[in-house]
């Protein structure tokens, strides 16, 4: 599914319904698995002496939820796990399920089609109109879904923009003065904001992360549709330590 569209919530919902369950669940964030390299340091915390027979011995499935393939070195490190889950033996594999969460790959240098193909496929999409009218309704009951501005329909049928446009239109006093540009330039300084590398940087205020955007569109070229910029720009954006 694409960005916003609710991959992490809805992979953490499930984890949490299948803990209750006979599954024993490990959870991962991108930047917790993108380093491992094998199924086996994934199943348990600490390796037992015989991995196959342990995991055996265990009554209940263990499914492991790898979050956000897409991101950063992590689907390099998909590969690598995927690899590792095919040479246990079958008896092994039928004790463990692999979900993980990811954008379309298909554009990414790394990706190879057939290495996923016997793999199960779980599109997320939009809101249709009838579901976002729905999404709407229960955010705000009384609000009247026909005055909805059409220009913001496309972008707000993609779950974290929807709230995004509802916090705005609370500032804002209306959802007609909230444009697509307007939505997208918050969902990046929200992405910004919730970035682990730009906290460990100091980056936590709005002021901060408009200020790094604003320089970062003033040193970037494009070319070709290739988004290119220096190192030394780099530096001057984001501090000495964030190279």
């Amino acid at each position: 599914g694409e960005e916003g569209i609710g991959k992490s919530i809805l992979s953490l919902q499930i984890a949490q319904k299948l803990s209750s369950e006979k599954y024993i669940v490990r959870y991962f964030e991108s930047l917790e698995w993108e380093s491992i390299e094998s199924i086996e340091e994934l199943i348990f915390t600490k390796m037992p002496d015989d991995f196959n027979k342990s995991l055996l011995n265990e009554e209940k499935t263990t499914a492991v939820f790898l979050d956000g393939v897409n991101e950063k070195n992590a689907l390099n490190t998909s590969r690598k796990i995927l690899k590792s889950f095919k040479s246990l033996d079958v008896e092994i594999q039928q004790k463990i399920k692999i979900i993980f969460t990811t954008r379309d790959l298909s554009a990414y240098t790394d990706y190879i089609d057939n290495e996923w193909n016997s793999y199960k496929l779980f599109p997320l999409n939009k809101f249709t109109k009838e579901e976002l009218k729905e999404a709407i309704a229960k955010l705000e009951p009384t609000y009247d879904f026909t005055q909805f501005p059409k220009n913001l329909i496309d972008v707000a049928s993609i779950p974290r923009y929807l709230l995004l446009a509802f916090n705005l239109k609370n500032k804002l006093n209306s959802y007609e003065n909230i444009t697509k540009e307007r939505l997208y330039w918050e969902g990046l300084k929200e992405q910004i904001k919730n970035d682990q590398n730009m906290r460990e940087l100091g980056i936590t205020e709005n002021n901060d992360i408009e200020s790094i955007l604003y320089n970062f569109v003033d040193k970037v070229t494009i070319d070709d549709n290739r988004v290119t910029i220096k190192r030394n720009d780099l530096k001057d954006i984001f501090g000495e330590n964030y190279l």
